[in-house]
C-alpha cells in the first residue's frame, strides 16, 4: 500500500504517521485562500487474517460547515423581536417566542476571525424592560444581554460564558434583522 503520493500542491503539507499496533495515519493540512486551515485525515489499521490495511476512519478535507441549520427554527414568531438577525454568512441570532409570557427563547451561532472563533448557546431568556432581555441560569456563571432594535439586536456578555465560546472572543456584537420572505412569512 502506497502510504504518501506528493500532490505537488503548495498549499497543502501530507504526513505519515504509524503506532505500535501498526495503525497508520494519513494527514493532509490545507491553507486555503481566507487564510484557515483545513484538516483531513484517513486512519489504516492491520487486519492480519487478510493480510492487509483497512480503512476505519476517515476525517474529510472539506467537512467545514458551509450552512448553519436553525434548531428553533420552527417556534412560533409573534414576538415582536421574534425574527432571524446576522452578522456574516456563519453568525445568527435567532429568536422566537417563549414558552410563556416575558420569555423569549433564542439560538446563537457566530464565528469570527475565520473561524478561529467560534461559539454557540441555546436557551431561554427572560424580558428585564420592553427592550431588553437576559439569559441567566442558577449554577451557569454565563450571562447574556440581549437589546433590541426595531432592526438590530446586540449582545453583552455580562458573566463568562467560556465553556460556550473560543478563548479570544465573546458573544458581544451587533446583528442586522434578517428581512422574512413572503413564503416563509405565510407559513408561520
Amino acid at each position: 500500500m502506497p502510504v504518501l503520493r506528493p500532490d505537488l500542491k503548495s498549499s497543502t503539507e501530507q504526513s505519515v504517521s504509524m503506532d505500535r499496533k501498526y495503525s497508520i495515519t494519513k494527514k493532509v493540512v490545507l491553507k486555503n485562500t481566507d487564510g484557515s486551515v483545513s484538516e483531513g485525515r484517513d486512519v489504516y489499521v492491520l487486519n492480519n487474517g487478510a493480510k492487509n490495511f483497512m480503512l476505519i476512519m476517515t476525517d474529510a478535507l472539506d467537512d467545514k460547515i458551509t450552512e448553519l441549520i436553525n434548531p428553533i427554527d420552527t417556534l412560533p414568531r409573534k414576538n415582536k423581536y421574534s425574527a432571524d438577525y446576522s452578522s456574516g454568512k456563519m453568525s445568527l441570532v435567532s429568536i422566537r417566542d417563549g414558552r410563556s409570557a416575558g420569555k423569549i427563547s433564542f439560538f446563537i451561532h457566530f464565528e469570527k476571525s475565520n473561524a478561529a472563533c467560534i461559539g454557540e448557546l441555546k436557551g431561554e431568556a427572560i424580558m428585564k424592560t420592553a427592550n431588553t432581555a437576559v439569559y441567566q441560569v442558577g449554577g451557569d456563571p454565563c450571562q447574556l444581554q440581549f437589546i433590541f432594535s426595531s432592526s438590530a439586536v446586540t449582545l453583552k456578555e455580562i458573566e463568562g460564558c467560556g465553556s460556550r465560546r473560543g478563548l479570544n472572543c465573546s458573544f458581544d456584537g451587533s446583528f442586522a434583522k434578517k428581512k422574512v420572505s413572503k413564503s416563509a412569512n405565510k407559513s408561520k
